[in-house]
């Protein structure tokens, strides 16, 4: 360990192998439950295993953006959660894992018989190109934990160009390829808009969230003080604000425009039982989040964080549920104890990939020259 670790409070801590033994029992709890949902119903079992693996990947896409923005913008409060968000970045690796069932079953759930090879390259070149910006871009920052020196910083920063137009075009050929449902329109040009707020409203909460408790439990650095927490405090309630805005001005231009498969789109998601679930995703996504982090005291309140970020992150399932679940259930809404097993799974693989990613690795990037004056950040 570098002796400059001591100087800014930081000691190295592994995860305790409760975690991983508990994603073990979760994970495997989860598949028993979710292979039983299959024999059950087979179809239903699909359509939910493609939102866990929209879940999945829109943090870990999410993730990736976030540190991102933090090179690309110079920005320094976040610098000692990053690695946080650099391994929570792993979890789109792991999300193609729900797209099986999906890839078994394309042929019912996209009411086509043209099984395309070039989509299956499309979706394994474009892991492929995200995994070698992720080793890159992940190793630079571990040598500067033995450099201490801002070429890394520099490298990082360009290759988190290049990632970011990359980003754009992989997430548009995911949601292209893999949410093109029938009767799913395009919902205009802001339809894009609407799943990248969630997603990054979602990273922001998990990475918050997860930061929060590592620095209570001595995992991060010593001297944080709820200053430093203010940035996921500041981003929640922007991503909440923009997030409520996009749906707003989705509502109207599907009201206006009258097209009528978009129309009778938000129509089957908003009669027929689905009405509260749209009246409830409005409440958990923008109310509840809003009213919660209105003042400044409680963007700083770690504890008030983290009750935003678990209401913010189950809020994202549940959008993902209300956008894809009446596609299956068109004559109304109907409740499937099974739903939740999927989510289940997922939270026990997230947390097996989360205990081994950062495994023998700093949770801080200590070898970054701006780390001391993101120590001293002050509102």
């Amino acid at each position: 360990m570098n002796k400059e670790d001591y100087t800014i409070g930081y000691e190295h801590k592994s995860l305790s192998k409760k975690i991983l033994t508990a994603g073990y029992i979760i994970t495997s709890t989860g598949l028993i439950l979710v292979t039983i949902s299959f024999f059950s119903d087979y179809l239903r079992s699909s359509y939910l295993s493609l939102v866990t693996f929209a879940f999945l990947f829109s943090i870990g896409a999410g993730a990736m953006f976030l540190v991102s923005l933090e090179y690309l913008t110079g920005a320094v409060w976040s610098i000692p959660f990053r690695r946080v968000a650099e391994f929570l970045g792993s979890l789109v690796f792991a999300s193609p894992l729900f797209l099986i069932p999906v890839i078994i079953n394309r042929e019912e759930l996209y009411a086509t018989n043209n099984d395309n090879v070039y989509l299956y390259i499309r979706l394994i070149t474009t892991f492929l190109i995200w995994r070698i910006f992720y080793v890159l871009t992940s190793k630079n920052s571990r040598k500067q934990d033995i450099k201490g020196c801002q070429d890394m910083t520099g490298k990082n920063t360009v290759i988190f160009a290049v990632f970011v137009v990359f980003l754009t075009i992989a997430i548009y050929v995911i949601t292209t390829d893999w949410f093109n449902l029938p009767n799913i329109p395009t919902l205009n040009t802001i339809g894009g808009l609407y799943i990248f707020a969630g997603a990054v409203t979602t990273s922001i909460a998990l990475w918050g969230l997860i930061s929060i408790i590592l620095k209570e439990n001595g995992y991060l650095i010593n001297d944080l003080s709820s200053d430093n927490y203010y940035g996921f405090g500041a981003l929640l309630f922007a991503f909440t604000v923009f997030w409520g805005y996009i749906v707003f001005i989705q509502f109207l231009l599907v009201r206006y425009a009258n097209v009528p498969q978009e129309s009778a789109w938000f129509i089957r998601h908003s009669t027929a039982g689905w009405e509260y679930f749209f009246y409830g995703l409005l409440f958990l996504q923008l109310v509840l989040p809003f009213s919660l982090l209105l003042t400044q005291n409680a963007k700083m309140n770690p504890n008030m964080l983290k009750l935003a970020a678990i209401i913010l992150i189950t809020a994202r399932f549940y959008d993902l549920y209300w956008l894809l679940i009446p596609e299956y259930s068109k004559n109304g809404f109907s409740f499937n104890i099974f739903d939740f097993t999927f989510l289940l799974t997922a939270l026990g693989i997230g947390m097996i990939v989360f205990y081994f990613t950062p495994k023998n690795k700093n949770w801080v990037p200590i070898g970054d020259p701006k780390l001391k004056h993101a120590l001293q950040f002050k509102l």
